[in-house]
């Protein structure tokens, strides 16, 4: 839960620094296992209105839970503004198959130098 806390913090900080720039064309998703009631409700909600974040396929934020390096990754891309392009060359992680749902993102930011993976051509 700690991780999580501090994932949010940083990328709603990173987020408002670029609200200034980025025009914000996307509504927030309410998510029903976030209440205004939660402690992070503002920082989702902001998120979710940059397209930054989206949930789940059922429809849930799960607030509690662990940001995967992948969830990760793709937050921070779609910060950025980065375009992501599919591509059939992959990742270049040999732990990421070409049709896994977050295998643009993985790449761009491979790409950029943003992430490195583990030293041994693993995400």
């Amino acid at each position: 839960m700690h991780r999580t806390r501090k994932v949010l913090a940083a990328l709603l900080s990173f987020s408002m620094l670029f609200a200034l720039v980025v025009p914000m064309t996307v509504s927030a998703k309410s998510f029903p296992d976030v209440p205004n009631t939660h402690k992070y409700y503002y920082a989702i909600n902001t998120l979710s209105e940059m397209g930054v974040i989206n949930g789940y396929d059922d429809g849930t934020f799960q607030p509690e839970g662990q940001v995967t390096r992948a969830e990760f990754t793709k937050m921070i891309t779609v910060a950025l503004g980065v375009n992501i392009v599919p591509s059939s060359a992959g990742t270049g992680f040999t732990d990421v198959a070409v049709d896994h749902w977050a295998a643009g993102n993985i790449a761009a930011a491979a790409g950029m130098g943003i992430i490195n993976g583990m030293g041994d051509g693993t995400f």
